[in-house]
């Protein structure tokens, strides 16, 4: 007998050795419902994680044409570290406001 055949058989046969009831017909059910729910869940979650990475890639490249685009000193680069900018708010402080280190004097 094959694989493919033994679950069709098993199902329309009247006699077992446990007799099969609608209680355990449902448990059964409800048990492949709940497998093929999660499987489910789990292959979408996998579905919207790669098409989530497929759209990151076409932002960062946007990104870079723009910075491309803009030509200017002002753009930073997504690369560029934090340290630059830090310097870049100390060079345009205001005249009134007092430097980082005033504390050290």
């Amino acid at each position: 007998m094959t694989p493919t055949l033994a679950f069709p058989i098993w199902w329309s046969s009247p006699h077992s050795a446990v007799p099969v009831t609608p209680a355990s017909d449902l448990f059964v059910l409800s048990t492949l419902a709940t497998l093929f729910f999660i499987l489910g869940c789990f292959l979408l979650w996998l579905w919207l994680a790669w098409r989530r990475n497929q759209r990151l890639a076409a932002y960062h490249q946007l990104m870079e044409e723009l910075e491309m685009d803009s030509g200017s000193d002002t753009a930073r680069a997504i690369s560029q570290p934090a340290e630059s900018q830090a310097e870049e708010t100390e060079e345009s402080s205001a005249p009134w406001e007092k430097p980082a280190d005033w504390w050290k004097e």
